[in-house]
């Protein structure tokens, strides 16, 4: 009986929701705060993996496929981009306490994309929590949202990582977990730093982000800013996912196009060989101006697209990356001449939920 008694109390430890008592802020004005690790029930977490013995911190990517490849790959992989909490609650605020690590300050990101959290009510833009400059001591930060009870999606930040998460509700608000997404299996985006999000102004105005929330699918974030090469450990690990389409977009981190076409086929052909009818979308570099480079990378992706559809196969699509910004030019090209701004990032959200639309409806 005592043994028995002694499993019960273990299991009711390991049964407790959310709250914590490991944490009390001392910078913020409100004190009647309940905090929750935002790694456990009633929350989801989307898009990363929760902290655990072999990672103690949010992840994209397990070590063992950074290993593989390399120090920076395994870095980038740390970072949050496409991560999401989703709860309910009637909490007239959302706190936040982060302690964030490994970020990447450069002179072409915000601060609110790449260490700040984006609150949505629903799907409407709430506001955004942010450190008051880049830190890695830990930060608290509040949102106030009025009353009534609300389904709340919190956008990680994309080019930190990301240790410990807190959200702070007031004391006796409810909390509750949110609808799941009604396309659960999630839309796996492979690519370079645009893929990754750069440089959209806060974490959720990526196309990724627009496209999830548009059509209520969850999806799975592997942008990696200069370093997505199509290396077989990263095509391996994507061909074990359960999915709902493959979002094929490297081309920009293709250091030639001689090294495109000697990788992009194999990406296509090992996630195919692993998912026989899963929807792949080939996209090229999402330059409003056609050059001669341009042109010569659209060309091998096509060439990888032919191929498939004389195998076959009648699942795979292709978007020519020139045609997102058709009509507009500069006007959503000019955060840095390489990476779209916030409009550019709508107008490929647009361009590419127009093939994931039918897919996720399950029309094609």
């Amino acid at each position: 009986m005592k043994y028995l008694i002694f499993l019960l109390f273990f299991w009711l430890l390991w049964a407790l929701p959310a709250f914590s008592a490991e944490y009390v802020s001392s910078s913020l004005k409100e004190k009647d705060i309940a905090w929750f690790d935002a790694a456990k029930d009633p929350f989801r977490v989307y898009g990363v993996f929760v902290p655990d013995r072999e990672q103690p911190y949010y992840y994209r990517v397990p070590e063992y496929v950074g290993k593989k490849i390399s120090p920076v790959f395994s870095m980038l992989a740390h970072h949050t981009a496409g991560g999401r909490v989703r709860f309910a609650t009637d909490s007239p605020y959302i706190a936040v306490h982060a302690e964030e690590w490994e970020g990447i300050p450069r002179t072409n990101l915000t601060l609110t994309f790449s260490n700040g959290f984006d609150v949505y009510s629903g799907k409407n833009y709430a506001g955004t929590i942010m450190p008051p400059e880049i830190s890695y001591d830990g930060f608290d930060g509040i949102l106030y949202l009025g009353e009534g009870h609300r389904a709340v999606t919190l956008n990680l930040p994309r080019y930190a990582g990301l240790k410990t998460l807190y959200i702070g509700l007031k004391k006796g608000s409810r909390l509750e977990r949110a609808q799941d997404y009604k396309t659960e299996k999630p839309l796996v985006f492979y690519g370079s730093s645009i893929t990754q999000g750069e440089c959209a102004s806060r974490p959720g105005n990526t196309y990724e982000d627009i496209i999830s929330r548009n059509l209520d699918a969850d999806y799975i974030n592997l942008g990696f800013s200069g370093n997505a090469f199509g290396e077989q450990a990263v095509c391996d690990y994507i061909a074990g996912l359960d999915m709902t389409a493959f979002i094929l977009d490297y081309d920009h981190n293709a250091p030639d196009p001689e090294f495109l076409k000697n990788t992009h086929y194999n990406v296509y052909k090992t996630v195919r060989r692993a998912h026989r009818d899963l929807p792949i979308i080939l996209v090229s570099r999402p330059n409003p101006v056609i050059t001669e480079d341009v042109r010569a990378r659209f060309d091998i992706i096509n060439q990888t697209y032919k191929r498939a559809k004389n195998e076959g196969d009648k699942n795979v699509y292709i978007v020519p990356g020139y045609e997102f910004m058709k009509g507009f030019g500069s006007d959503c090209w000019t955060v840095d001449n390489v990476h779209p701004n916030d409009l550019g990032m709508v107008l490929m959200a647009k361009r590419l939920q127009g093939v994931l639309k039918p897919i996720v409806k399950g029309d094609k």
